[in-house]
């Protein structure tokens, strides 16, 4: 069984033309940091079914939406639901295989390299 992230070279190419930061390229060294052998797959792929039979773990990021095919969301709930690991990091439209949803986003204030431990928490009843 392998380790595998889910990456797309022309999101960081993108954000990066518009003076951004692609902060998901770090999964890589994210990974290499755990100890972990993580192969590289595009997004488009995943709804080959078979790809994900020899994945245990899979990390995915903030990929636009429009890329999450029906498709894609069902071979993913199915391999979740067989046993697979599924780690977001600001994943939007798979809220319903995460069992979660996202309530708000506390933005950083200034910038991306602002650094910010203050966060207003709500508690809810």
């Amino acid at each position: 069984m392998i380790t595998a992230y889910v990456y797309d070279g022309d999101l960081r190419v993108e954000a990066n033309k518009n003076g951004k930061n692609y902060w998901y390229e770090y999964i890589k060294e994210m990974n290499e940091q755990l100890g972990l052998s993580a192969k590289e797959i595009p997004s488009k792929s995943l709804e080959d079914k078979a790809l994900l039979n020899d994945v245990m773990i899979l990390f995915i990021g903030d990929i636009p939406e429009s890329r999450i095919t029906a498709k894609i969301k069902a071979n993913l709930n199915e391999w979740v639901k067989n046993g697979g690991v599924l780690i977001g990091f600001n994943t939007v439209g798979l809220d319903e295989i995460f069992g979660n949803l996202c309530d708000s986003v506390i933005t950083q204030p200034e910038n991306d390299w602002t650094i910010s431990g203050i966060s207003p928490l709500m508690m809810i009843h």
